[in-house]
């Protein structure tokens, strides 16, 4: 299956945007240390949702450029409606290709993944935590100063963190 749906008059009148290009599934790689997570039901309506409506918004990636992954791209933005085009067949995914990360390190790419995961979903406390200490050696800042860096609230980790029964400094 493609992603790509017949030319139609809708939106017509508009300038397409030209910022998406389709890559292959198995040029697609979602990090381990992504700590954003949803509930199968959840993860449920949107297979469906993609089902239905197809896909309309693209990923986020970076290429990869070293090591042994080297020309496929990171996921990061966007690993729930990759895994749901994959479950749904789909050969390609609309992407988005961050040039602009394209230099960063991986700590770059955690911090970029966090900000962006916490506008959605539900970040796993023990991936999160991780990442934040992970992230507070390499800034050499505090868990609270890593926290604000990357718009993450401590009550909402505090809230995560009640539902699993572990205790949020």
């Amino acid at each position: 299956k493609s992603a790509v749906k017949p030319k139609s008059d809708v939106g017509g009148e508009f300038e397409p945007w030209e910022g998406a290009v389709l890559i292959p599934t198995n040029r697609l790689i979602v990090p381990d240390w992504n700590p954003n997570e949803m509930d199968d039901e959840t993860f449920a309506r949107l297979v469906e949702e993609i089902r239905e409506f197809d896909f309309d918004e693209p990923c986020q990636v970076v290429l990869i450029k070293t090591g042994s992954h080297a020309g496929s791209y990171f996921v990061i933005g966007g690993a729930h409606r990759y895994k749901a085009c994959v479950l749904e067949g789909r050969d390609v995914v609309p992407c988005v290709i961050k040039t602009k990360l394209s230099d960063a390190d991986e700590e770059q790419l955690m911090e970029w993944n966090v900000r962006r995961n916490h506008l959605r979903g539900q970040l796993n406390v023990q991936k999160y935590r991780e990442v934040e200490k992970r992230l507070a050696g390499k800034w050499q800042l505090s868990a609270a100063a890593v926290r604000q860096r990357m718009l993450v609230r401590a009550a909402g980790l505090q809230g995560i963190a009640a539902t699993r029964g572990r205790a949020v400094e």
